[in-house]
């Protein structure tokens, strides 16, 4: 199993919106949470071998519940990943936290 955390920025019409996204990965699994907009939520989906993903979940903004299903990369290093809502994409993107960060969050 390989546990990764990441700094990440979600691009929205109101601006960027920073916060953090923690994946699991065992085999071609791939789970963990995004924590965005004041709220912690859990994902699920899969991985290749060479870090492309499709994954689902939710976000929770002020007004709305979003369900997405995003598409894009994970790597050891960064993820980038384009969600699609029900109304519009979000374009998802960040670096790996270091082991000492880890830590400290």
């Amino acid at each position: 199993m390989s546990e990764k955390i990441y700094r990440v920025f979600m691009s929205t019409p109101l601006g960027k919106k920073y916060g953090t996204l923690a994946a699991s990965i065992v085999g071609s699994d791939l789970s963990g949470h995004l924590d965005i907009l004041a709220h912690s939520e859990p994902f699920e989906g899969t991985i290749d071998s060479t870090g492309n993903c499709v994954i689902s979940g939710v976000f929770i903004t002020l007004m709305h519940r979003v369900p997405y299903k995003a598409t894009g990369t994970l790597s050891d290093s960064s993820v980038h990943l384009m969600m699609q809502g029900e109304r519009r994409t979000y374009e998802l993107s960040g670096n790996r936290v270091s082991e000492k960060e880890e830590t400290d969050l």
